[in-house]
């Protein structure tokens, strides 16, 4: 059975695809009224689902401009892929130690 959605969760997961896609690009300013005509929705599932992306780090809120998709600097990217680097290492550590070993190397 599948789950109804409500409307701020469809207009989140909708925007949180465009911003994915790229189809709304890193820099962009998120505009109430860019959104409603985006996505035909009234502005307050637009306001709960913009506070959810900032909260989940996809978009920032800078005084005297408003919501933009937040942009990253190479530093930021390297930095998120040493991180993964390092996860990978303790998986493989873990993996190793593990009595299913085997099952983990094929």
């Amino acid at each position: 059975m599948q789950q109804i959605k409500t409307v701020t969760e469809q207009v989140y997961q909708n925007i949180y695809r465009a911003i994915a896609d790229g189809s709304i690009e890193p820099g962009t300013k998120l505009t109430l009224k860019y959104l409603q005509e985006l996505l035909g929705v009234s502005s307050s599932p637009i306001r709960e689902a913009l506070t959810r992306l900032q909260q989940d780090g996809l978009i920032e809120y800078q005084p005297n401009v408003g919501m933009k998709v937040r942009t990253y600097e190479e530093k930021d990217i390297r930095s998120i892929f040493e991180l993964m680097l390092e996860f990978d290492i303790i998986a493989l550590k873990m993996a190793l130690r593990s009595p299913r070993r085997e099952e983990f190397l094929h």
